[in-house]
């Protein structure tokens, strides 16, 4: 009797375990518990991953702004106000060009890439898509550079300019002088290579070369002066000797991923071998397009009273590039990777873009503050 009573206390005591059906309960709650886990995961990471591609598309807007706004701030300096007359000796300084003055120059992609500068045209960004528009470009060109030297003598009709100091300035440099009273602006090909002294003699050993040796007067190599003006083209001391800036803003491959777009600046510098140099900086990855439009000052009052496209402008007054004073300038900015869960239509420009990717687009309108004076 007693080891019975014992076996049925230890009996009564033992754990008895789960019901299948306790199982199969528990094991539901346990998964609802964990897809909840999951969801919320996968929730942060989706939002993580679209705060951090909007974080990055704000800083490119501002890095993108700031270095175009500059630029075009800038366009058109030459060290004199626009009253100044120009004497453009380059060969090849006529009509549309790199080097036919002073200010800004664009293109438009209805125009078809061989309108574009050869220098860039090769690498621009295209859809291949007929129902959404290519990107644009323009060219600032003016005057600035690393280099500004202070003329001490100008032994014209000579065609060499002696210079404070010494400059590292290579054969083919594209210069510009300027007069301490702003009444003459001219632009040549440096030809010398002596440190203490900048030549601007004739001919075409380094493209584009001089068509003539004189700086003074109002011409371009059309009609270059026969013969020497009242100051005999000596340049008064005090004058400016600075550097022929031409930066041309594009959207090309990047190249990181061919598969994304980014904001180039094409830098154009010194004449090597007899052909004029340039190079391309990639500033920022996931520039998808760029829309320009173009104040042209009508009344000659410094301000724009229209805005129009590049391929309106038709070189007749009053659409001339040298009456342009302001510039609107239309970016789309897009992610590098996909933020959204399903296609998401996103309008620039009147036309739809359907993907996963995140975009926003900035406008910015800057005044050409070297034009229209």
């Amino acid at each position: 009797m007693k080891l019975k009573s014992m076996r049925q206390r230890s009996k009564q005591s033992g754990q008895q375990g789960l019901s299948l059906i306790e199982l199969l309960v528990s094991m539901a709650i346990a998964l609802v518990i964990f897809a909840g886990v999951i969801e919320v995961m996968l929730d942060n990471k989706s939002k993580f991953l679209l705060s951090d591609q909007l974080s990055i598309i704000q800083e490119n807007a501002r890095f993108t702004v700031e270095e175009i706004g500059y630029d075009l701030r800038m366009a058109g300096y030459k060290g004199c106000s626009g009253s100044a007359n120009v004497a453009n000796a380059l060969n090849g300084s006529t009509g549309s060009g790199l080097y036919n003055g002073f200010g800004v120059e664009g293109w438009d992609s209805s125009e078809g890439s061989a309108a574009f500068p050869a220098e860039f045209r090769g690498g621009l960004w295209t859809f291949n898509d007929a129902n959404k528009t290519d990107p644009d470009a323009f060219t600032i060109k003016r005057a600035g550079g690393e280099s500004n030297l202070s003329v001490t003598d100008h032994a014209a009709p000579s065609a060499v300019i002696d210079v404070a100091g010494s400059h590292g300035l290579g054969a083919g440099r594209i210069m510009v002088t300027a007069t301490p009273d702003c009444s003459q602006v001219a632009i040549f090909q440096f030809t010398g290579n002596n440190p203490i002294q900048v030549g601007h003699n004739t001919g075409n050993s380094v493209s584009p070369g001089n068509c003539s040796g004189q700086l003074f007067g109002s011409y371009d190599c059309t009609a270059p002066p026969t013969n020497p003006p009242a100051s005999n083209g000596k340049l008064p001391n005090g004058s400016q000797v600075m550097e022929f800036v031409a930066n041309s803003f594009y959207i090309g491959q990047s190249s990181i991923d061919p598969t994304i777009p980014s904001l180039y600046k094409e830098e154009f510098n010194d004449a090597a071998g007899g052909t004029f140099t340039t190079s391309a900086v990639e500033l920022v990855v996931g520039v998808e397009n760029m829309q320009v439009l173009y104040g042209v000052d009508t009344d000659a009052d410094g301000q724009a009273n229209r805005y129009v496209t590049a391929n309106a402008i038709t070189g007749v007054a009053p659409l001339l590039w040298s009456g342009v004073v302001s510039a609107r300038v239309s970016l789309l900015f897009r992610s590098l990777n996909n933020v959204w869960g399903s296609d998401t239509t996103f309008s620039f420009e009147g036309e739809d873009y359907t993907d996963r990717f995140g975009r926003q687009r900035v406008t910015t309108t800057i005044q050409l503050r070297n034009m229209g004076l």
